[in-house]
Parts: C-alpha cells; structure tokens; sequence
C-alpha cells in the first residue's frame, strides 16, 4: 500500500510540475501576436478572417444539406452554379 501512494504522489508531482511549467513558458495567442510585426499582424489578421468566412459558408452549407433531403454534395453542387 505505501509504494502505490508513493508511486501516486510522485506521479501527481511530476504532472504538475510538467503542466505549470508548461503554462509557464508557452506562450498564448495574444502574446505571440503582440511580437508580430505590423506587416505579419495584418496579414495574419486578414487570414484569420478569411478561414472565418469559410468556416462560416461551410458551416451555412452543413445546414442547408441536413435540412434537405437531398444528399450534401448535390446542394454543394448547386450553390457553386
């Protein structure tokens, strides 16, 4: 019994160890963007937008296809007409 709580305590230590420092050094979103320079911001911005759109129509289009009865790659077929 005690080299199991052993092996539980060292375990719970060195996964917490390994995600603070984890949490630590990586950094988020915001900080990376705050390094970029002006020109990569925009250009990233611009891309980010621009998945979103897609994501947007892609998602629009799943819709229109589960509400029909028509398979999805006929209502993908007629929106690009």
């Amino acid at each position: 019994m005690a080299n199991e709580l052993k092996v539980i305590v060292y375990m719970t230590a060195i996964l917490g160890t390994g995600y603070g420092l984890m949490k630590y050094t990586v950094p988020d979103e915001e900080q990376i963007k705050k390094r970029l320079d002006p020109a990569l911001r925009k250009e990233y911005d611009q891309i980010k937008a621009a998945n979103r759109e897609k994501g947007q129509k892609m998602m629009d289009l799943i819709r229109e296809a589960a509400e029909s009865d028509r398979p999805a790659w006929e209502v993908a077929n007629q929106k690009r007409q």
